[in-house]
C-alpha cells in the first residue's frame, strides 16, 4: 500500500508541477525532456537489477509494435496532455485524462475483448457529462484544453490495450524503455524539423525553481513514478492499481486550487464527479489480471 500512496502523489503532482512551465517551453519539448531523464532512471533500474538481457530478446515484431506504442504515449499522448495543461487549467486537464477508462472500454467492445455491460454504459454517459461539465464549464466559451486532454486520453487508452500482450511476454520494464525510446527520437526528430530544438529554454535552465521543476517531471514523474506504479501493480493487481487514476483528478485539483490558486466555476466540481463516477462504473469487477513486471 505505500507505494500505492507515493504513485497517487507523484503521479496527481504532474499537471500542476508542470503548469507553471508552459509559458517558457513547448509542450513537445517537455515531454521530449521529460521522458529522456525518465528513460536514463529506468534503464539505470533495469541494470540494478540485472535484466539486461530482457532487452536483447526483444524480437522484430514487437520492436515494430513498441515503436508504435512509443508514437501513442510518448510522443503523442503525453505531449497532448501538455499541450491541454498549457490551453486549460491543471485542474482540468487532469480530470479530462483520467477519464481513459471510458476510452478503453470502448475500444475493447470493437476489439471484442469485453462483452456488452449496461453498468459499464451507464458509467460512459456519466463520463461523458463529466466532460462536457468541465469543457464548458465558463458557459459558452469553449475550453480548447479539454480537446488536447481527450486526444491524449484516448490515445493512452489505445495504448494501454495494446501494451497489455507485449508487456506479458517479455516484461513491462523492457515494454517502457524501447517505447520510451522510439517516442523520444520521434520527439526530438520534430523539435528539429519545426525549429523548436531539442535543448531547453534558457527561461527554464537559468531560474532555480523552474529547472528543479524541469528535472522533478522527468526523475520523479517518468523515472520514481513509474517504478512505484510497476510495484503497486505487483502488490495489488492492475485493476486494483488503476484506482489511482480515479483518485488523481480530486487529489491533483486540491493541489491545483493550494498551490497555483486556481479559481474552478461551480460546473467543475460535478464535472469532476461524474468523471469519477464514471470510472468506477467502468472499472467496479473487472477482471484482474497479473502482469510481468520485470
Amino acid at each position: 500500500m505505500p507505494y500505492f500512496f507515493v504513485t497517487l502523489l507523484i503521479f496527481s503532482s504532474m499537471e500542476v508541477v508542470s503548469k507553471p512551465l508552459m509559458p517558457f517551453v513547448d509542450p513537445f519539448q517537455l515531454t521530449f525532456h521529460r521522458f529522456l531523464v525518465g528513460l536514463i532512471f529506468l534503464f539505470l533500474f533495469l541494470v540494478a537489477r540485472g535484466r539486461c538481457h530482457d532487452l536483447i530478446r526483444i524480437g522484430r515484431h514487437d520492436m515494430l509494435l513498441l515503436a508504435f506504442l512509443g508514437f501513442l504515449n510518448t510522443f503523442f499522448a503525453m505531449s497532448m496532455l501538455q499541450a491541454a495543461v498549457k490551453n486549460s487549467t491543471a485542474a482540468t486537464a487532469a480530470t479530462v485524462i483520467c477519464a481513459n477508462p471510458l476510452f478503453v472500454y470502448l475500444f475493447s467492445l470493437v476489439t471484442g475483448d469485453e462483452s456488452f455491460s449496461w453498468r459499464r454504459i451507464a458509467g460512459i454517459v456519466a463520463g461523458m457529462i463529466g466532460i462536457a461539465l468541465v469543457m464548458f464549464d465558463q458557459g459558452l466559451r469553449f475550453d480548447v484544453g479539454v480537446l488536447y486532454a481527450l486526444a491524449a486520453a484516448a490515445a493512452f487508452a489505445l495504448y494501454t490495450l495494446l501494451n497489455k500482450p507485449v508487456a506479458r511476454r517479455i516484461g513491462s520494464l523492457p515494454v517502457n524503455i524501447v517505447s520510451f525510446s522510439f517516442g523520444i527520437l520521434l520527439s526530438a526528430v520534430y523539435l528539429l524539423v519545426t525549429g523548436v530544438g531539442v535543448l531547453p529554454p534558457l527561461e527554464v535552465t537559468n531560474e532555480p525553481a523552474r529547472l528543479a521543476a524541469f528535472l522533478y517531471l522527468g526523475v520523479v514523474v517518468s523515472g520514481i513514478g513509474y517504478v512505484t506504479f510497476v510495484k503497486t501493480i505487483r502488490a495489488l493487481t492492475p485493476v486494483a492499481a488503476s484506482v489511482i487514476f480515479i483518485v488523481k483528478p480530486a487529489l491533483a485539483t486540491l493541489f491545483a486550487v493550494m498551490f497555483l490558486g486556481e479559481r474552478l466555476s461551480a460546473l467543475f466540481w460535478p464535472g469532476l464527479l461524474f468523471v469519477v463516477l464514471g470510472g468506477l462504473l467502468i472499472l467496479r469487477n473487472a477482471p484482474s489480471q497479473k502482469v510481468d513486471t520485470h
